[in-house]
């Protein structure tokens, strides 16, 4: 906390130089800095939090506007805050978080509705991405648990022999990953809830607000799916 205005530069120069930002010079932020200060009427000023809060404003109008130059050096500040914050925080998921980040925060962009706050929207939306990977990856990582008891009743679905020898963890996540593929949302969901979620015909029939029959045959066409497709075809073997 300081008390004058003047006493932030220091500080807003720090923030431009380890952000990278060029959307408004030190100067125009700190313009900013004291006018809200003012407004505020505060008597004490929290030099960082009030670089963020302007530098959010000049960040969030360039994402928005139609002078392409601007809105691409936009688009690469933003990239360089969501990665430095990501591996900052997050070594081992860092790169991996700040592209998901990146997408989910261009999609929703329109959902910011205080400009100023936009740089607290996209912290929200680093650690929405974070958490949708780490439950992907939780997941994802349960197959390796589940998926091979439950190949076995793909034989006494199809009259057909499923390899045996299915060992190796990434053969597991690839079968995984091919049904996150299936473009039938529903055969997706019931295939996932009955053989990664195990829950029950019934359970998923409530769940879906559909018969236990129709969730049969959407499991059934999903599987047939599956036992065709060209990257899976080592799994099945014509008996």
């Amino acid at each position: 906390m300081q008390s004058k205005n003047g006493a932030c530069r220091p500080t807003i120069e720090r923030l431009a130089k380890h952000h990278k930002w060029r959307l408004a010079s030190v100067d125009e932020l700190m313009e900013c800095v004291g006018y809200k200060s003012q407004k505020m009427q505060l008597h004490q000023v929290n030099c960082g939090r009030l670089g963020l809060t302007c530098y959010s404003r000049y960040l969030y109008d360039a994402c928005c506007t139609s002078d392409n130059s601007r809105r691409e050096r936009a688009y690469t500040e933003l990239d360089n805050y969501i990665r430095g914050v990501s591996q900052s925080k997050w070594a081992d998921l860092g790169e991996e978080v700040a592209s998901l980040a990146i997408h989910i925060i261009l999609e929703k962009l329109t959902n910011c509705h205080t400009p100023e706050a936009f740089l607290h929207f996209v912290n929200y939306k680093i650690l929405d991405a974070r958490k949708r990977i780490i439950y992907a990856n939780d997941r994802e990582a349960k197959i390796g648990d589940t998926l091979q008891a439950h190949l076995l009743h793909l034989h006494r679905l199809y009259g057909q022999c499923v390899e045996k020898q299915v060992e190796e963890q990434e053969g597991f996540h690839q079968l995984y990953r091919a049904v996150q593929k299936l473009p039938n949302e529903r055969q997706r969901t019931v295939i996932l809830l009955r053989y990664i979620d195990g829950l029950s015909d019934q359970e998923i029939a409530e769940w879906l607000q559909i018969t236990p029959g129709n969730v049969r045959t959407l499991r059934s066409r999903g599987l047939e799916k599956l036992r065709h497709n060209d990257e899976l075809r080592r799994y099945f073997l014509d008996g």
